[in-house]
């Protein structure tokens, strides 16, 4: 989870979102993903058939296309829902990305659960602590 990395993400797509309603989106969708990867992940991607080293190279193809298509420069004809953009491109594949996940199902194989999930809140409250401070720092410029 790298948070400074998602702020020029975060700032661009919610800019016209109130600050309330940007974090609480944002901060409610990354706790869900932790909960469901901690609880269900192993047994999700054993449904699947997926084993931890592809879905780590599909989370790193992901995260490869979003940033070639970041660093383009060209102004996009798709438009995003100001309220959609905390699952995508934000919670997901920017702030919880494959590694992310990657992290929670190995953990929990090797950790007690509630120490997982511990800090996983932890880790959430530290995102939503620097998206507040920007937002404070930017607001106040």
């Amino acid at each position: 989870m790298n948070p400074l990395s998602a702020l020029p993400t975060f700032l661009a797509y919610t800019i016209k979102l109130p600050l309330s309603e940007r974090l609480v989106n944002i901060i409610v969708v990354v706790v869900t993903l932790i909960f469901s990867f901690t609880l269900f992940g192993q047994l999700i991607l054993s449904l699947l058939r997926i084993t931890i080293e592809s879905f780590k190279l599909a989370g790193g193809v992901l995260l490869m296309v979003l940033a070639i298509d970041m660093l383009g420069g060209t102004v996009g004809t798709k438009t995003i829902d100001a309220k959609q953009v905390a699952i995508v491109p934000l919670a997901t594949p920017l702030l919880v990305s494959s590694g992310t996940m990657t992290t929670l199902i190995f953990l929990t194989n090797t950790q007690s659960l509630i120490n997982v999930l511990l800090g996983g809140l932890i880790a959430a409250l530290l995102v939503y602590l620097v998206l507040i401070f920007k937002q404070y720092c930017y607001h106040n410029r």
